[in-house]
Parts: structure tokens; sequence; C-alpha cells
């Protein structure tokens, strides 16, 4: 490949073992190559070595891909690199209209052949000369069954994302072959084998879902839970082979030393990292999940000792799934149910016998169908009286924020409580004080998504900070003092 050497790609990841492998991949193909794991680390070393290409992953851990991509483009020094984002989720049109409104110049969607991946980013790479911008961007649909030529203008991109969407919705399924099947994720360590048997137990075996069981285990233990489950349950139990069908009424068993991603409802299998200190399995699974699944989406803390399975839970809850933990009262170790726990976000604690009951409830819940109407929020009344709840419990005020997330989350509230009812709701929230932090909890922005409104952020950088530091003496602005009504739950940079 005949100057090759000379084109430089920066991968920007946050997942240690999918950038390592595809630094390897790219350093293989004669590419210099360049990696960070954060969008701020990327950006400083796209300013430094301004790259032909910048792989950055679309859900960064300080940074939205989108946010840091329009960064990139505004940016005069990186005028001459391409920026693809990459995802393990199905990208919805929303996010690839804003990614190509902002410049974005493809998409790549996980797991995507080696080979495929190369041809990809050449195709993309050769397009990197003055004649592109007569030719317009190269957006690399999600399906990858072609490169497609787009015309510069926004409304034309716009029209191809939105007619992709139109076929996705009449088909019933996402381009990516995910189903409406609800995946439940189990995640077990010390003290599961006891949880796992309660549960399948008394799980129905006409459930219609499928349960995908991570354990942490020895690399040479030989597991013989397979014939332990299988007396159990009727249901059927398999071990997990690389690109396993998911089906309902079945349970998918990890291997020993291995990690697991879901990918057109289907189970592969991938390495785990040698050289790792901690191996969080269950982490790995749970995000892979939600970005999959997302609505359709469970996760399950059984007893086990660590923090496995707490980032999952998160990762699950952002994506509009549910979350189950068993009570810490009846774990034979308590460390990974009580992480979960922490969290906030856990919507079931119970014992491992009483969940199945509630999982059954949960996801044949009737007032909840997407295909109905019936449970938006149309009374603005009781809207008003729940943020006033809400607000007086938390001191946050959430009457300003996006109707459609509020609308979501509250009618997430109201599935896991098996509430039909707006009035309903609000009563039961009157009553419960743990019922208002979680939805407390619910109704808190993303941080991934805390820049997305620019607009207001500018004039908020420009016309409002300025004046409140003004205002403040040298020793006042020494303390720090943080922005009141901003809920979020990490540390956070000076400029959020």
């Amino acid at each position: 490949m005949a100057g090759v050497e000379k084109i430089h790609v920066l991968v920007i990841d946050d997942e240690p073992s999918v950038l390592k492998a595809t630094c390897r991949l790219l350093k293989a193909q004669g590419y210099d190559v360049s990696s960070a794991q954060t969008g701020a680390e990327g950006l400083r070393l796209a300013r430094e070595i301004k790259p032909n290409l910048i792989l950055m992953d679309v859900m960064l851990p300080d940074i939205n891909g989108v946010d840091l991509c329009r960064l990139v483009k505004a940016d005069p020094g990186l005028k001459g690199s391409l920026v693809v984002l990459a995802s393990g989720m199905k990208v919805s049109s929303d996010d690839q209209i804003q990614g190509l409104e902002v410049g974005a110049d493809g998409y790549i969607l996980r797991p995507i052949p080696n080979r495929e991946m190369v041809a990809r980013i050449e195709a993309l790479l050769r397009l990197q000369t003055p004649e592109r911008k007569a030719r317009g961007s190269v957006v690399i649909q999600a399906d990858f069954s072609r490169l497609v030529a787009s015309d510069n203008e926004t409304d034309s991109k716009m029209e191809t994302l939105k007619s992709h969407e139109k076929n996705v919705l009449e088909s019933g399924h996402a381009k990516d072959g995910s189903s409406d099947l609800r995946v439940v994720g189990l995640g077990a360590s010390a003290g599961g084998l006891e949880a796992l048997e309660k549960f399948f137990d008394n799980m129905p075996p006409d459930s219609g879902m499928a349960f995908v069981v991570v354990q942490h285990l020895s690399p040479d233990y030989k597991s013989l839970m397979v014939e332990l489950l299988s007396k159990m349950t009727p249901m059927k139990v398999n071990r997990i082979t690389n690109g396993i069908e998911l089906e309902p009424d079945s349970i998918f068993l990890i291997p020993p030393r291995k990690n697991i991603r879901i990918h057109d409802d289907k189970l592969y299998l991938e390495e785990m990292e040698p050289d790792a200190i901690v191996h969080l399995p269950i982490d790995y699974f749970f995000r892979s999940l939600a970005e999959k699944k997302r609505d359709k989406a469970i996760g399950i803390i059984l007893s086990g000792t660590g923090s496995d399975g707490m980032r999952g839970v998160r990762a699950i809850k952002e994506c509009d799934g549910m979350v189950m933990a068993q009570d810490q009262t009846t774990a034979k170790f308590d460390g990974m149910p009580q992480s979960a726990i922490s969290t906030g976000l856990v919507d079931y604690i119970l014992a491992p016998e009483e969940m199945p009951r509630e999982l059954i409830g949960f996801v044949r819940y009737p007032g909840m169908k997407r295909a109905s109407s019936q449970t938006r929020l149309a009374d603005e009344d009781d809207l008003s009286r729940i943020l006033e709840q809400v607000k007086d419990h938390s001191r946050v005020d959430f009457a300003f924020y996006r109707p459609s997330t509020i609308v979501r989350r509250i009618e997430r509230r109201m599935q896991v409580n098996q509430l039909g009812s707006m009035e309903g709701y609000l009563k039961y929230l009157s009553g419960s004080e743990r019922e208002k932090n979680l939805l407390y909890k619910e109704l808190l922005i993303g941080v991934t998504k805390f820049f997305r409104d620019k607009d207001a952020y500018d004039i908020l950088r420009q016309n409002i900070i300025p004046v409140l530091f003004d205002k403040k003496t040298r020793r006042e602005t020494k303390s720090g003092s943080g922005l009141p009504g901003a809920p979020l739950e990490k540390n956070h940079t000076p400029s959020q």
C-alpha cells in the first residue's frame, strides 16, 4: 500500500479492549496510529498531530462524540481531518442528523468484520482530496450495504436519514437486525449459584424473554451450570458459542476467560485482556446490552463481591431499560448488589425468588404498550404537581427540562410500579420518599448529553457566567461555588 505510511489515524475510545484491537488492526494496514481514551485527550492529540482521520466512539466518558466532532470541525487547524463516529449501538436518526450537521464524514456500527472496516476507511481516505468537496460527504450507512455519496446540503442529508428511519419503523426492526425480544442479563459472582437457582426455579418457562448469565469464573473452572440449571427449569440452557442466536425462553451461560457482546440478537465472544488488572464482564455485557436493546434491556445483579455491574446499571438506565438487584439481606455476598443499589437507579430490590413475579408483571403491564398513546402525559396539572413533588424533595426544578425526556422517564416509573394513570402515580409518589428519589435520579440529564444545546451554553458562557464572576470578590472566586440547579452526579470540568 504505497504511501499509506504517511496517513495518520487517531482512535478515540474509552473501552480498552476495543481501542487496542482497533489500533492493532489499523497498524497492520500500515497506518500511523495514535490513541486516546477521553474526548479531552483526543482533542489535544488531534491538535498536536493533525491526523488524516479521527475514528471516535459516540459514547465517551467526558463528552458526547457529536459534540467532540463539532469541536474538531470548528478548529481551523483540523480542516483536513476526516471524522468517523463509531458506535456499538443502533445509531438513532437524530444522532446521525446531528453528526452530519456538524460535519461528521461517516458512521461505523460495531461489530464489523475487520476487512470491511479497513475497506470503508480506505474508501473514505481516498476522498480526502480537493475533489471530495465537489462530491459531497460520504456517509457509511448503519447496514454497511454501500457507501452513499450525499449532497453537502443538510436538508438532503436529513431526507436520506428520515427515509432510513421510515424503513426501520415500517419493518418493525432496526437495520442491525435487533428485534423486540427482551433480553435479561443476570450478573453473579460469589454466592451467585444459589441465587440463580432460586430465580429460575420461580421463573415461568414461557415468559418470552432470553436470559444471559454472566458470572465471574476461574480460567480453569469446569462449570456444571448447564446441568444444574437444567434441573431447575424446563427452559433450554445453552453454553454461549461465538455468534449464537438469542431465542426466547432460553438461558445462555458465559464461558470462562471471555467477555460477551450482543449484536443482531446474537452473542459474540471476545477474549479478556490478559494484562488487565481487573476484569468486569458484567459491566462489559450490560453496556453492550443497553446500547443494542435500549428499552428492551433488563439487568439483574445477584450475590457477589466487588462492584462489577455498577457501570452497566447506569448504562441500562440511561437507555430506558430496567434494573433489579438482590436484597442485600438475602445475598451471601452483598458487595455487587450494594454497589448497584448505591447508584440510586435500581428499580426493584428483591430476594431472587421474588424477582420473576415482578419481572413478568413489568414486561406484561398493558398500560405501557408502545403502540398506544393513552399513557402520554396530557394532563399538564398532574405533570406540574409531580415535578413540584420532586422539586420539594431534591431542590431541583425540572420544569424547564425537555418535555419528551420528562414524559418518557415518568412513564417508565409508572410501568415499574404498574400504575395506569397519572393520578394513581401522583398519589403513590406523594407517599413514597424512595420513589421521589428514584424519579429524581431518572430525570437527571446524562453527562454525555449535557452540552447538546450548544446555543444555550454559548449564551451562558458569553453573557451569564462572566457577569456572575464579575460580581464575586477574589476570595469568593477562590473558594469556588457551583452553579445552582445543575443536577449532575459526577465531578465535572470548570466549564460544566
